[in-house]
């Protein structure tokens, strides 16, 4: 329809009701459904996102189904509270630089085909709760004055809020977003918030400004999320959201008040991995830096957990032996830093574990202990044993003492196993003494290791 025969029909639809407008469009729908069965409906692909009517009958549809309000040229004004709600589009919906003075209800509206929103001004009240865009949805450039109600919709094709402004309290609750969203330089002046939403595919805050409080709690991220320079002058929460894909890009992102990271979940997916995953993918460089960004955000809360959870994110970053092309590259095999690296984590889990450490040095005690025994010429008995594992344990724990009688009691446990010269001196074997400089020198970063846990998860100062 062209614009005097929609808008000659939507006001016929405020006069009857929504039943006037839904009848055009069911047979619209009708005779969409007719061509499809019939083989007569067609496209032709102009490039890889734009296809065309491919004949004469599927243009002449698009032509008499679509809903054309307002454009660049004959902008509408809606000086009326505007009741779009339960209204079908069986095709696309052009409202691009309309204007809504007061309310504007598009709840459990259906729009089949593309709905362009672009530029739109609306000055009061605005709701969309319930609707269902099956293919793109555009609201960049525009301006919301009132409350804005996005609450339980579907968008299951492209949608973008790019340069829009929110003045009023905006809702995106229980939103689905099946295809990319974006938001990137939009504004949002009062309170906005995300809670429970679903983003499927990629979803961008590049440079959005948040004024208010903004709340993302138990949002689900399925794919690439991208808040680079994003400002935030308020509170923001992530609160039980879950990335399930890849690790959120905050890099060069500003808040006010540190953001809420309170239980803030990862899939078990999400880059760099697990173990052999940090080592056989290639881990782009970018994603050192995006943990660098959370754990800046950690620090700025006093968020300790989260601290020592993105610094651990950070190191497991740099394990990679993969290069961008897939093809392996062996030179950090030279590196002490990337041993180290492996070693720390493996052990210690970068300072959050306290069992590793401690199973670490309990399991060095009985490795020491079995040398003691094998190196031994002597029949093995339980005194034997004894004698071994307390020479192991004593020298894992850096002969704690300095009691002569104990240093008395380490002499003859070595005789017992070894014998002694006729001064009375344990003879010690040569790959002992050597073995027990390395027990020694393990023994004390073990220790420290474990130390640093208790320290981590009991957030010890």
């Amino acid at each position: 329809m062209n614009r005097e025969e929609t808008l000659a029909l939507y006001e016929l639809a405020q006069k009857e009701g929504v039943e006037a407008w839904n009848k055009w469009a069911n047979e619209m729908l009708e005779e969409r459904k007719r061509l499809e069965e019939s083989g007569e409906w067609q496209f032709k692909t102009v490039s890889e996102n734009l296809t065309i009517p491919g004949n004469n009958k599927t243009k002449l549809w698009f032509e008499k189904s679509e809903a054309n309000f307002s454009d660049a040229d004959t902008p509408h004004i809606f000086r009326d509270d505007a009741k779009f709600s339960g209204f079908h589009f069986p095709a696309n919906a052009n409202f691009s630089n309309s204007t809504f003075t007061k309310f504007a209800e598009f709840d459990n509206c259906v729009f089949f085909e593309n709905a362009v929103f672009n530029n739109v001004n609306f000055k009061d009240y605005t709701n969309y709760s319930k609707a269902k865009f099956e293919k793109n949805a555009i609201f960049t450039f525009c301006n919301l004055t009132g409350v804005s109600i996005f609450t339980l919709i579907k968008f299951n094709k492209f949608s973008s809020f790019e340069y829009a402004t929110f003045n009023g309290i905006t809702f995106f609750l229980n939103c689905k977003f099946s295809d990319e969203s974006n938001f990137s330089n939009s504004t949002f002046n009062n309170k906005v918030d995300f809670t429970s939403s679903k983003f499927i595919k990629n979803v961008l805050f590049i440079n959005a400004n948040f004024n208010d409080q903004t709340i993302f709690s138990i949002a689900q991220f399925f794919s690439f999320t991208d808040f680079n320079s994003i400002n935030a002058e308020n509170s923001l929460s992530l609160e039980r959201v879950k990335f399930h894909k890849e690790i959120p890009n905050f890099i060069q992102a500003s808040f006010k008040e540190a953001p809420r990271l309170d239980n803030i979940e990862f899939g078990n997916n999400v880059s760099p991995g697990n173990f052999l995953n940090s080592i056989n993918s290639f881990i782009h460089p970018d994603i050192k830096a995006r943990y660098q960004a959370l754990k800046r955000f950690a620090i700025q809360a006093h968020d300790h957990e989260n601290e020592q959870r993105f610094w651990a994110g950070e190191l497991r970053s740099d394990r990679s032996l993969r290069t961008e092309d897939g093809s392996w590259n062996l030179r950090p095999l030279v590196s002490a830093f990337w041993w180290g690296n492996i070693a720390y984590g493996c052990v210690s889990d970068y300072g959050r574990s306290i069992v590793r450490p401690i199973g670490t040095l309990l399991f060095l005690i009985c490795l020491m202990t079995g040398l003691h025994l094998t190196k031994s010429k002597t029949p093995l008995t339980y005194d034997k044993a004894f004698s071994a594992g307390y020479i192991a344990a004593n020298k894992s724990f850096l002969y704690l003492g300095t009691d002569p009688t104990k240093r008395s009691i380490i002499k003859e446990k070595y005789s017992a196993l070894y014998g002694a010269n006729e001064n009375q001196t344990p003879k010690i074997p040569k790959t002992i003494l050597t073995a027990e400089f390395f027990q020694t020198l393990l023994s004390a970063i073990f220790i420290f290791l474990a130390l640093l846990g208790i320290r981590n998860n009991f957030k010890m100062k």
